[in-house]
C-alpha cells in the first residue's frame, strides 16, 4: 500500500517538475543545435524583444528563463556564451548561479560589468509610512526612514527589518529576501525604492510624496556606518577563536612533551641505562614535535582569520566580511596542506 501511494505522488509531481525543467528549442534553430548555442539564441531573443517573448510563449520572461536553462548544460569558455549566460541568471534573479560563473567573464561588456557591480554592492533607499522608523539590517541600525544605505556581499540574503514604535513598545516589520529581489530591476540592475508600511499605516505608493523625499531623516550615505555600538563576535568568528586556541594550546603541550623527552634523554643517566621505554619515548619525539608545530601553525591561522573577520565586520569600508572569510579559509587549507607536507 504505501508504495503504491509513493507511485501516485510520483505521477502526479513528475509531470509538474518535468514542465519547470523541460527545454525548448529556440525557434531560429533546430534540435540538433548545442546548448551554447540554444543559451545565446533564447538571451538574444529576450534581448531584441523581452515583451514579444512573453506574448508568444504566455509566459513572462520566457526567453531569459529558457537562456538560463540551456546555460546550465553549456560549456562558458567562449565570450559571447558566459556574458549571455550571466545576464539570463541575473534577469531571472538567479544571482548564486552568476556568481559560480563570473570566472568565465573575458573583459565583460559595460552591460555585464554593471551587473556585476550591482552583485557585490548596491545602493538601496528604504522608505517608510509613518517615517522615522528605524532600519536595522543584519541585526544593527543604519539611522531612520527614509534611509539609503549600500547593501555589500551576497546582499539578497541580508536580513532587513524596519521597526517602528517606541523603545519601550516596538513594532517590527521584516523585509523578506524576497521583497529584496523584487525590489531589483534586474535589465538595469538597479534598486528600487524598498516601501515598508507600519502597523496601521495605508500602504505606500510606487512614489513617495515631496515631503517624505525632502524629510530631515533622509540620509544620502553610500557607505553608512552602523548607529549602534560596533556588533561583537559572529558566530563564525567564535568557532574561529576557539578553534585556533584549542590548536594554539594542543600543539604547545605536544611540543612541551617533545621538550621535556629529548632534555630527560639526553641526561648521562639516561644513556648509560637505555631501556625499552627510554627507546620508545626517544622514538617518539619527531612525530610529537611534527604533530606539536603543525597544530600550533594551524591554530595561529585559525585565530588570525578570525581577527581579520571581526575586523572587517567592524570596518564597512572594507569588503563584506563573510567573503572575506570565505576567501581566508581557502587561503588557510592551502597553508594547512603545506604545513602537513612537512
Amino acid at each position: 500500500m504505501k508504495t503504491l501511494i509513493i507511485f501516485f505522488i510520483c505521477m502526479i509531481a513528475a509531470p509538474a517538475a518535468l514542465a519547470q525543467t523541460e527545454r525548448m528549442i529556440c525557434p531560429e534553430l533546430d534540435a540538433s543545435e548545442s546548448p551554447e548555442k540554444q543559451a545565446v539564441c533564447w538571451f538574444n531573443r529576450d534581448q531584441r524583444d523581452e515583451a514579444g517573448c512573453a506574448a508568444e510563449k504566455h509566459v513572462a520572461g520566457v526567453c531569459a528563463l529558457q537562456a538560463a536553462s540551456w546555460c546550465s548544460k553549456s560549456v562558458l569558455d567562449d565570450a559571447e556564451v558566459a556574458n549571455a549566460c550571466y545576464l539570463a541568471y541575473v534577469r531571472t534573479r538567479q544571482f548564486d548561479e552568476a556568481l559560480s560563473i563570473e570566472r568565465y567573464l573575458q573583459t565583460p561588456p559595460v552591460e555585464v560589468t554593471k551587473c556585476l557591480q550591482s552583485l557585490q554592492a548596491i545602493d538601496a533607499r528604504f522608505v517608510s509610512t509613518p517615517s522615522d522608523a528605524e532600519l536595522l539590517i543584519d541585526g544593527q541600525s543604519y539611522g531612520t526612514t527614509p534611509v539609503q544605505v549600500k547593501l555589500r556581499g551576497e546582499w539578497w540574503k541580508r536580513k532587513a527589518t524596519v521597526r517602528f514604535g517606541t523603545v519601550a513598545n516596538p513594532s517590527d516589520v521584516e523585509i523578506s529576501q524576497k521583497d529584496l529581489i523584487a525590489a531589483f530591476d534586474s535589465r538595469s540592475c538597479t534598486m528600487a525604492d524598498i516601501l515598508v508600511s507600519g502597523p496601521g499605516a495605508s500602504p505606500l505608493s510606487e512614489e513617495p510624496d515631496e515631503a517624505s523625499i525632502a524629510s530631515p531623516g533622509f540620509i544620502e550615505a553610500v557607505d553608512n556606518e552602523p548607529t549602534d555600538e560596533p556588533a561583537g563576535l559572529s558566530a563564525l568568528d567564535v568557532v574561529l577563536v576557539s578553534a585556533g586556541g584549542v590548536g594554539i594550546i594542543t600543539g604547545a603541550i605536544l611540543l612541551g612533551i617533545a621538550a621535556s623527552s629529548a632534555s630527560d634523554l639526553s641526561s648521562p643517566e639516561a644513556r648509560t641505562t637505555w631501556t625499552t621505554d627510554l627507546r620508545d619515548r626517544n622514538d617518539m619525539i619527531e612525530p610529537l614535535s611534527i604533530a606539536g608545530a603543525v597544530t600550533l601553525g594551524a591554530g595561529a591561522v585559525l585565530a588570525t582569520i578570525a581577527i581579520i573577520s571581526f575586523a572587517t565586520d567592524s570596518d564597512s569600508s572594507l569588503p563584506d566580511s563573510s567573503t572575506t572569510a570565505r576567501s581566508l579559509l581557502r587561503l588557510a587549507r592551502r597553508e594547512l596542506h603545506w604545513i602537513g607536507r612537512f
